[in-house]
């Protein structure tokens, strides 16, 4: 009956989206039907996702909680390992540094073969990565979320100031640093490693190109017109031309004692990490009346990556809601504010949304990410940076289990694959031996051999698994034979030497379902052109 309710709900449910329409939005959407279930990802991360109908459609949202006055875990930019202008997926990001979960972060302008740069000012671990002093044209426009060094949360508009100073006390403004020239390298470019291992060097289209490196504080050449050169470990090159050059090679001579100054306000110096977005959503609890960067483009429904924190400063709330999708149709600006105050947030931004909305996190008691929302693009988009968590918890005794299995389904007199993974006490994978665990099933009959349970009676049931004193349950189903059985491939096309996996899936005289293991299958093949072993096609 329960089964019956649930089918007619979403029978309802898809009636009711087939006549909703698309496109305008109210203010508020009201809440129809909503279901929510929370993981722990790591000692203060917990990852909540919500399925939510409402008048306008779907939604599903995905919420990553936080603790900051936890002191086994750490939040930090991430970036390219080899160059901040690589663009890199946030699941390849995760994984490179070995965040626990992430999310995207800034808006970034594309200079295509995969390269492309934030559009803003970016810190990871306490250093500056890049600057750029035109996005000072953004006052008050594009804000910034940082994390200083004793985890304090900014929401604010950082502004950076980047100047070149001569030993003779002579200064200018340098436009980009780790960034490309605006103005045809008219203006002063810096590069370092972060950015690229060469320079940018003479080419057809500027020939008169004047390059200036720089190791450890020092002029060691000035270059007119030269090809790219090997950017200094400890160092950088200046890259100008015409009225820039004459500026270089007027003020400084090999030997040269050479500054560079970026400031920001906040200062950077006194930053852990920080991050370029969009607008300010929420400000000490309120929407503002205009969001600071608003096209109708932006404002209309949207994936939407969003970044916030508690009135207390103590909590931060990572969010995603997927979009341009019948599942989930996306928010507003508006409707982005409105679901951050809802969710706790007392301040809150915009981060890079649309096909870059992407939400990473570790499947609980192991090591393994992987993407929990659903990207529009229909995979994970490459991004300037994002935005990781990390446990730094110490190594601890196994605390607790995780049962998992295929299908808590399983016909009776077939079998059913079981899996344990072991986490300590601050929620991190551990290694448990498959030999040490003891299982047990109450409720139905049946064996286990090698992880495996074998049902030999039909009914409801509950499957434990203990190691020493720690134990963890499921609850498992043992349904009657099936009456009917589908594989997943209807044909097949096959190159001689290849291979294809099927699936099967019964149903029994009830109605009821379960995945079948291959094993408890016999096959069999008409036509002496190829085998079976369990499930597999050659």
């Amino acid at each position: 009956m329960y089964n019956k309710r649930k089918s007619l709900l979403i029978i309802i449910l898809a009636l009711i989206i087939a006549i909703l329409p698309f496109g305008t939005i109210s203010a508020q959407s009201n809440i129809i039907y909503e279901t929510s279930t929370v993981q722990t990802i790591t000692s203060g991360a917990t990852l909540e996702n919500i399925i939510r109908f409402t008048d306008n459609g779907w939604l599903n949202i995905n919420v990553l909680r936080i603790d900051l006055t936890n002191p086994y875990i750490k939040v930090d930019t991430l970036t390219n390992k080899n160059s901040v202008k690589k663009l890199t997926s946030t699941l390849t990001l995760a994984r490179d540094w070995g965040a626990v979960a992430a999310i995207n972060g800034s808006v970034f302008s594309s200079l295509g073969q995969g390269n492309g740069y934030s559009d803003g000012p970016v810190v990871q671990s306490g250093k500056i990565m890049n600057a750029w002093y035109e996005f000072n044209r953004y006052n008050d426009v594009m804000a910034s979320f940082s994390l200083d060094k004793q985890n304090n949360v900014i929401f604010n508009y950082l502004k950076p100031e980047i100047t070149l100073i001569a030993p003779n006390g002579k200064t200018t403004a340098v436009m980009q640093y780790n960034y490309p020239s605006r103005y045809d390298y008219t203006d002063f470019t810096i590069l370092d490693r972060k950015w690229d291992v060469n320079s940018v060097g003479a080419s057809q289209k500027y020939p008169d190109i004047v390059e200036m490196v720089v190791d450890n504080g020092k002029v060691v050449e000035i270059r007119q017109s030269m090809p790219p050169v090997t950017i200094p470990e400890n160092g950088y090159v200046v890259i100008t031309r015409e009225k820039g050059g004459k500026f270089l090679t007027e003020n400084f001579k090999v030997g040269d004692s050479v500054a560079m100054s970026i400031k920001t306000n906040p200062d950077w110096e006194s930053l852990q990490m920080s991050v370029s977005g969009s607008s300010i959503l929420v400000k000490d609890g309120k929407i503002p009346s205009k969001f600071s960067f608003d096209t109708p483009s932006i404002s209309a429904r949207h994936p939407r990556t969003l970044i916030g924190s508690s009135k207390d400063g103590k909590q931060l709330i990572f969010v995603t809601v997927d979009g341009r999708q019948t599942s989930s149709i996306g928010l507003t600006q508006l409707e982005s504010a409105q679901l951050m105050l809802e969710l706790g947030a007392y301040n809150a931004m915009n981060l890079d949304g649309g096909g870059s909305t992407t939400m990473v996190a570790r499947t609980p008691g192991t090591n393994s990410i992987k993407t929990v929302n659903s990207p529009s693009d229909g995979s994970v988009r490459a991004v300037a940076n994002a935005i990781g968590v990390f446990s730094i918890a110490p190594p601890s005794e196994l605390a607790g289990l995780i049962i998992d299995t295929e299908d808590i389904n399983v016909f009776v007199n077939t079998s059913r694959k079981l899996t344990v993974r072991g986490y300590d006490r601050y929620f991190n994978p551990i290694s448990v031996d498959p030999e040490k665990v003891v299982w047990s099933v109450t409720g139905i009959n049946g064996t286990f051999k090698n992880g495996t349970f074998y049902p030999t009676t039909v009914g409801e049931g509950k499957i434990t698994a203990k190691v020493g004193n720690i134990s963890a349950s499921i609850d498992i189903s043992s349904l009657s034979s099936p009456v009917k059985i589908e594989l997943s491939k209807k044909s097949i096309k096959l190159p001689v030497g290849s291979t294809a996996t099927f699936s099967i899936v019964g149903k029994n005289k009830n109605g009821y379902s379960a995945i079948i293991d291959p094993a408890d299958v016999k096959w069999s093949l008409s036509g002496n052109f190829g085998k079976f072993e369990n499930g597999v096609f050659t």
